[in-house]
Parts: C-alpha cells; sequence; structure tokens
C-alpha cells in the first residue's frame, strides 16, 4: 500500500484461503476492531490474489476508523509455507512461489507468512483452549485437513514447516475410497472425543 503511514498502535491477521479473505484488525492487546471478508479470485491468478490481500487490509483498517496500514501483519496460508516460500498451496494455484518477496512490494509494514492451521494453533494456545497447556494439537478440517501442533509450549512445524499438514484435495474428494482414506489418516488420533484442553495436557 506505497506510502500510507503505519500505525504502530495496531497489529492485522489475514486468513488467506481458497475462495475466500478474512482480515481482521486489533489493537495490540488482541482486541478486535474491525473484520472483513472478500473473495479470493484464485482462478484469476497471483496478481489478483495480491491485489485482494491488498484491499482487504485497507478495508479492514478504514472500517475500524484509520487510514493507512497496521504496525505488522500476519497471513494464514494454506498449503505448506517455509521462510515465505509457498512450496505448494493447490487452492491458490501456488507451487515454489515466493510470497516473502512478493509482500514488501504492496506492504510497508512488517510481514510475517506461515501455514494457517499453525497459527490458528498458535492462537488457540494463547488465546483459547490451550492456554495453561505445555502441548496441544489443533485440527482444521475443511477442503483439506491439517493440524497445527504446540510442543513443549513451542509452535512446532518440522524441518520444513510442513508438521502436521494432511492435504485432501478436491479431486480426491471425488473418489469413493476417499472417506475411509481419510478416517485412516486420522485413525491414529483421538480426536472426536477429546477436547482441546485435553491434548493440551499429554
Amino acid at each position: 500500500m506505497g506510502g500510507c503511514p503505519v500505525n504502530q498502535d495496531l497489529i492485522a491477521g489475514i486468513d488467506l484461503g481458497g475462495t475466500k479473505i478474512l482480515a481482521a484488525v486489533a489493537d495490540r492487546q488482541g482486541n478486535i476492531l474491525s473484520e472483513i471478508y472478500l473473495p479470493t479470485e484464485a482462478e484469476r491468478g497471483t496478481s489478483v490474489i495480491l491485489n485482494n490481500l491488498c484491499r482487504s487490509v485497507s478495508l479492514a483498517m478504514s472500517k475500524a476508523g484509520f487510514q493507512g496500514e497496521p504496525g505488522a501483519l500476519g497471513i494464514g496460508v494454506p498449503g505448506a509455507v517455509d521462510k515465505g516460500i509457498v512450496h505448494l498451496a493447490p487452492n491458490l494455484g501456488w507451487k515454489e512461489f515466493d510470497l516473502g518477496r512478493e509482500l514488501p512490494r504492496i506492504f510497508n509494514c512488517k510481514v510475517e507468512t506461515a501455514n494457517d492451521a499453525n497459527l490458528a494453533a498458535l492462537g488457540e494456545y494463547v488465546f483459547g483452549a490451550g492456554q495453561g497447556s505445555s502441548n496441544m494439537l489443533y485440527v482444521t478440517v475443511s477442503t483439506g485437513i491439517g493440524a497445527g501442533i504446540v510442543y513443549r509450549g513451542e509452535l512446532f512445524t518440522g524441518e520444513s514447516g510442513t508438521a502436521g499438514e494432511l492435504v485432501i484435495l478436491p479431486s480426491f474428494l471425488k473418489d469413493p475410497f476417499a472417506p475411509a482414506a481419510i478416517m485412516a489418516a486420522l485413525k491414529p488420533w483421538p480426536l472426536a472425543p477429546v477436547s482441546p484442553v485435553k491434548l493440551g495436557n499429554w
């Protein structure tokens, strides 16, 4: 958002999905001031996705009553991300895409990227059911199945940043054996009867 002032009292987060973008602006205490939804329009290509990311932050800031950019921005990406490189995000059509290089071209503020399930796990650990625990497993079930792992009080992402990732694509879901494959993948995890709090106290 070239040339825009940066408001260091505010932070923002973006949940970048295959079909929609959710942007939220908060103060430094974590109080959410505004939320905005926009279509991702991934089918129109990377330039449109990046433009919509920029628009989502601008609209969320405006809705919160501010202009310019937040002091810091975090973006959750639906795929394998490590050090700004999106190794694979099928819903966005990205493979080995250097998102970390592109973001400074459209934002003046500090920007961090990570896998969306990992960020969701971190948020739950700090603000939600994982508070007070040392270890926690957070599972997301949507177009894909992913997991975020907190181990000994730290986010565990693995050597390549993909620990916990189980990717289930729409084309795979059309396969008649898909439900059985998904259940087999999840069988080792006692998910349904166990609350996040109990998982957090292995």
